[in-house]
C-alpha cells in the first residue's frame, strides 16, 4: 500500500508592539450626551504605519483609523473596547488584542434632562464676622476630567442678611455642562459681606473667605 505524504504548511504570524485601548478624556464613566474618543495607541510600534481592527459593544465598527469619536454617547455605547494593529505593508506582523477598557454611559431615564444636577453642600450655614464658609460640590457618579463653576446668587432684599452660592460642573471638549446645582444660603450676622471672587476651579471644594464689619449700633 503506498503512503501519501501529507503536507501542512503553517502561517506564522510576528507578533510587534502592543496595542492598548486610551479614552480622552480619560473618564471611563460618562453621561449620555457626553463626547469621548476611544483611541488605539502602539507602543514600542515607532514609525510604522498601522491598520486597525477594534472590538465594540455596538454594532457599528470604526473604521481601521487608530481612533473613534463617540458624539454625542448613548447608553448603546456602553462597554468593552478593545483593539489590535497590523502593519500596513505586511499581512503577517501584527499585536495581540489589547486588553478591554469598559465604557459607561449614564442613561438619565428619571431626569427632565440628560444633564445631572450637582449636589451643593455649604458649612458652615451660620457666620459671623471674620469667618469663612466650605463650599462642596458633588456630581453623581464621581469620576474625573471635571471643572467646577462657583457662583453667588442674588438674594431677595428682604432677606438682605443672607448670601447664596450655586455650582456646576463641566468636562470635555466641546464642553459637557451639568445643570446648576440647587442654591444654597449662609446667615451672616454682620452688615457689610464682600465676596472674594470666584471662578472655575479643578478641585470640588473651596474655602470662601468674607470680609466682614460688625452692624452698626
Amino acid at each position: 500500500r503506498q503512503v501519501r505524504p501529507v503536507y501542512v504548511l503553517f502561517f506564522f504570524l510576528k507578533l510587534v508592539g502592543a496595542a492598548v485601548v486610551i479614552l480622552q478624556p480619560n473618564v471611563s464613566e460618562i453621561y449620555r450626551g457626553e463626547t469621548i474618543t476611544v483611541r488605539c495607541e502602539i507602543q514600542g510600534g515607532g514609525d510604522t504605519e498601522w491598520e486597525y481592527k477594534w472590538k465594540t459593544p455596538t454594532s457599528f465598527k470604526p473604521s481601521n483609523q487608530h481612533e473613534h469619536r463617540i458624539s454625542p454617547a448613548s447608553s448603546s455605547h456602553s462597554g468593552n473596547y478593545r483593539c489590535k494593529g497590523r502593519v500596513k505593508s505586511s499581512q503577517h506582523r501584527t499585536t495581540e488584542w489589547s486588553s478591554s477598557v469598559r465604557l459607561t454611559v449614564y442613561d438619565r431615564n428619571h431626569s427632565p434632562t440628560d444633564k445631572p444636577q450637582p449636589v451643593l453642600t455649604v458649612s458652615p450655614s451660620w457666620l459671623s464676622p471674620g469667618a469663612s464658609v466650605t463650599l462642596n460640590c458633588e456630581v453623581e457618579h464621581p469620576s474625573a476630567g471635571w471643572r467646577f463653576y462657583w457662583y453667588k446668587t442674588v438674594p431677595d432684599l428682604s432677606h438682605n442678611s443672607y448670601t447664596g452660592y450655586v455650582c456646576r460642573a463641566g468636562r470635555g471638549d466641546p464642553v459637557f455642562y451639568t445643570e446648576n446645582s440647587e442654591p444654597k444660603f449662609v446667615c451672616i450676622t454682620v452688615s457689610v459681606a464682600v465676596l472674594t471672587s470666584l471662578t472655575s476651579t479643578l478641585q470640588k471644594t473651596i474655602y470662601v473667605f468674607l470680609i466682614t464689619t460688625n452692624s452698626p449700633q
